[in-house]
């Protein structure tokens, strides 16, 4: 289906539809008869230009998912209310504007402040955040995946009770109202026993002393962090960590990855304006196939000890300094094993790219 016009001839013929996938469609407005196709499941208008949901988005009673990813609905309707039966709510929105190492790269959706009512939710992503809706999500412990923007310090003792109650939770985005707002965990004993991703954007005052329970995760993200401490010997203990993203996370000059990380697959490091020395001891991440090293302006050298990470596949460089580029040609035989070095800079042209795997 590719034109908005045959949507309404299409679903006439079609009464009994489960299934409506209108991703990317040119439809600025949810036709009328949709909301007649009583055996709907399942609706994407991810990506189309919808502005609004109709009230009358009610009569959809036997929906289960709602994906209006990357859509332009800003609001949900109070009509959403209604459909009891619904399973999957997705809906942030990536910034059009972002590079993707800048503090607001995503955004969430406003909701009904009862949104605690449909309990048989599974996925909620991503939702402004306000103090009802975080105070009322420990009734939603139906919930393995939740996403909330717009997070303020003084929600930290009720947020930390409702994630406390989410036993099946195994991902949890979380990101704060602005770039200087503190991201308050603290009061989190533990972290849900089947949390398997999560990622945090926004100001941390220190590590979270749950971290260490996070024996489960497999992706961790943290971003605009911007933590004074030595992180790395909180991590190194995540026995099952696979990727690990840490994006103006870290205000050092120095991270050390002395041991542990047997499991880790790729790492980035991206927009940490201190960072001027990376050090990887023998027999650390020995698995690792990818490492990204973005906008760390001060970094100028490789890594000392990249040489050890003998299955590393693909080295990735994005708008560093010269002095790191010029390291990869002096030091040939400390990255020779790597089959893949990728250079991504900026040029009149845009970002540009070479190769410097055979120089």
């Amino acid at each position: 289906m590719t034109s908005s016009s045959s949507i309404p001839t299409f679903l006439s013929r079609f009464k009994l539809l489960r299934v409506l996938d209108l991703e990317d469609v040119a439809v600025e407005k949810l036709p009328h008869s949709v909301v007649d196709l009583f055996n709907l499941r399942y609706l994407n208008l991810r990506g189309t230009q919808i502005k609004k949901l109709p009230k009358s988005i009610a009569r959809l009673e036997n929906l289960l998912t709602l994906d209006i990813r990357d859509s332009e609905v800003r609001t949900l309707p109070a009509g959403i209310m209604t459909l009891q039966k619904l399973r999957h709510l997705i809906m942030y929105r990536y910034n059009p504007f972002s590079i993707g190492d800048e503090f607001c790269y995503i955004f969430g959706t406003k909701t009904p402040s009862n949104m605690s009512l449909l309990k048989k939710l599974q996925v909620l992503a991503c939702v402004e955040a306000e103090p009802n809706l975080i105070k009322n999500l420990r009734n939603m412990t139906q919930l393995t995946r939740i996403g909330l923007t717009k997070v303020r310090k003084e929600y930290e003792k009720e947020l930390c009770k409702s994630i406390q109650s989410m036993n099946l939770l195994h991902y949890m985005f979380l990101m704060v109202s602005d770039d200087e707002e503190y991201l308050g965990t603290d009061a989190l004993s533990s972290a849900p026993p089947c949390l398997k991703k999560l990622i945090l954007v926004g100001k941390l005052m220190k590590v979270p002393s749950w971290f260490d329970s996070l024996q489960g995760l497999t992706t961790l993200v943290l971003h605009w962090s911007r933590l004074s401490e030595d992180l790395i010997p909180c991590l190194q203990e995540l026995a099952n960590l696979g990727r690990l993203t840490l994006t103006n996370a870290y205000m050092g000059k120095q991270l050390c990855f002395s041991t542990g990380f047997n499991k880790l697959k790729r790492l980035a490091l991206r927009k940490l304006p201190q960072l001027s020395e990376i050090i990887i001891k023998e027999g650390v991440m020995p698995g690792l196939q990818q490492l990204y090293l973005g906008n760390c302006i001060q970094l100028e050298v490789l890594p000392d000890g990249i040489e050890y990470l003998s299955n590393l596949e693909e080295l990735d460089l994005e708008r560093v300094s010269t002095f790191l580029v010029a390291s990869v040609r002096v030091n040939r035989p400390r990255v020779q094993h790597i089959p893949e070095i990728n250079h991504y800079y900026e040029s009149s042209s845009g970002l540009s790219y070479e190769s410097l795997s055979h120089l």
